[in-house]
């Protein structure tokens, strides 16, 4: 599923989409399930990771859509954003390696070679479990002012789809 190069620079190929369950993290109460339902799941989603300072590496650990601006923030050097999901996020700052220097990119225009894929394939690998707490309520959300939202409560989940209206194309 991953690309191993591109060009002059290789490619960092990070949570690798497959069919891994998401892990039970956040949930949210309704009339159906007093005790929350889980609100994130799915498959995997790939985050691509690559420049000169990036070493050709598959990670298959947990990560959430959090990780990216935590990753900048630590590369950066930043304070903390005074958002909880975002401040206690993993960071990919590790992948970043400031020692490793690939060739510049070539240029707008020019042909580009792929390289053949890697010989054998590299098996899956698959994640640790989660490690932090499973199945607690979402917590509150934090607006672009910096005030809170509480998350949602009153989600309603039915047992069976609702049907489409009669006449209503479908």
């Amino acid at each position: 599923m991953g690309s191993w190069s591109h060009g002059a620079g290789p490619l960092a190929l990070l949570n690798d989409a497959d069919s891994v369950p998401t892990p039970n993290i956040e949930t949210v109460p309704d009339a159906l399930h007093p005790g929350g339902f889980q609100v994130i799941g799915g498959s995997r989603i790939p985050l691509i990771m690559f420049g000169g300072h990036v070493p050709q590496h598959v990670d298959p650990e947990w990560h959430s859509h959090a990780t990216i601006p935590k990753t900048i923030i630590d590369l950066l050097g930043l304070p903390p954003l005074g958002v909880p999901r975002v401040d206690t996020a993993p960071s990919l700052a590790q992948h970043v390696d400031p020692a490793l220097s690939r060739p510049v990119p070539p240029a707008p225009g020019s042909t580009i070679t792929q390289p053949p894929p890697p010989s054998p394939t590299p098996p899956p690998s698959a994640p640790q479990p989660w490690a932090g707490p499973l199945g607690v309520l979402l917590p509150v959300l934090v607006t672009l002012d910096g005030s809170a939202l509480p998350a949602p409560t009153d989600g309603t989940v039915r047992p069976a789809p609702p049907k489409p209206p009669k006449g209503s194309v479908s």
